[in-house]
C-alpha cells in the first residue's frame, strides 16, 4: 500500500518570498487566503495574510509584483511532481 504523506509534500513545495531583506516561507494557502483570493479587489490583502506581512513589507510594490508572487506560491504548491517525486510515492 502507498502511504502518500502530506506534511512531507508541502514541505518540499513550500516556497519562500523575499521582500527587500526579509523572508516569509509559504507552505501551503490557507482557506481564509483563498476566500480572500476570490474577491475582486483583495490580491494585496490576501498576499499579506498568506506571507503573514503588513503593508509596510509590501511598501514599493504594485499590482504587478503582488501578482507575480500569489503566481508563484501557487505554481510551486500546485506543480506536477518530477520524475524523482514521483518515484518516492
Amino acid at each position: 500500500m502507498k502511504v502518500f504523506n502530506i506534511d512531507e509534500y508541502l514541505n518540499e513545495r513550500g516556497i519562500t518570498i523575499q521582500l527587500g531583506k526579509k523572508e516569509f516561507l509559504v507552505k501551503d494557502i490557507p482557506f481564509k487566503v483563498h476566500e480572500k483570493l476570490q474577491e475582486e479587489k483583495s490580491q494585496k490583502e490576501a498576499l499579506k495574510m498568506l506571507l503573514n506581512c503588513d503593508d509596510a513589507d509590501l511598501e514599493g510594490y504594485g499590482i504587478a509584483a503582488v501578482g507575480v508572487i500569489i503566481r508563484k506560491i501557487t505554481e510551486n504548491l500546485f506543480r506536477e511532481p518530477s520524475q524523482e517525486e514521483a518515484s518516492k510515492s
